[in-house]
């Protein structure tokens, strides 16, 4: 089951045409995960390991699937082009209530303890992640947001209340201080 949507109700913290990003298109499915640890919790399943002794812990999740396109409306680059990471856009999913309820806890997330805002913020257990760092004028972006769903939920449920969260948009450091750009809200589509 799809659920897609191309409108959305955001909120800007600077509404400067630097900062006109729009959501451009969503897509959101449920799919099967094969979660491992090597070292490397959450490794893509896509990937192949030839030696036994490395894949170590396995284990087959359910995954909330976030596929969409950002597209910088405004008239300057967003984001850091050469990658040094010190301004970099920065893209997650923020569940409300209802969603998070039957997502798997982010225990590695970052509570804000100085006034800072650390950006391992999504309230849900990311398994995998593909993002643009940066946008520049006119550009679409796509994103890939896979979020782990706790065990036993209906995923019937799950799907429906998918949109029950936001892509929250951040400018900076990913371990760092960042402002905020953008929220587009999910549930009102």
């Amino acid at each position: 089951m799809i659920l897609s949507a191309c409108t959305t109700t955001t909120t800007d913290s600077n509404p400067s045409s630097k900062n006109s990003i729009e959501l451009s298109a969503l897509t959101v499915e449920v799919e099967e995960y094969e979660l491992r640890d090597s070292g490397n919790l959450g490794n893509d399943s896509s990937k192949n390991n030839s030696n036994e002794e490395a894949e170590g812990y396995k284990k087959d999740v359910k995954v909330l699937h976030y596929n969409f396109e950002l597209l910088n409306a405004g008239d300057e680059v967003i984001g850091t082009v050469n990658g040094d990471g010190s301004n970099q856009l920065i893209v997650y999913m923020e569940a409300h209530d209802e969603l998070l309820a039957l997502m798997a806890e982010n225990y590695w997330k970052i509570e804000d303890t100085e006034g800072k805002a650390p950006n391992l913020l999504s309230n849900m257990l990311g398994l995998s992640a593909k993002k643009q760092t940066y946008l520049k004028p006119n550009e679409t972006g796509q994103y890939s947001l896979k979020y782990e769903i706790s065990e036993g939920q209906d995923l019937n449920d799950v799907l429906e209340k998918a949109y029950n969260a936001e892509i929250v948009i951040k400018l900076g450091d990913v371990f760092e201080e960042s402002e905020l750009l953008k929220r587009i809200n999910l549930k009102n589509n």
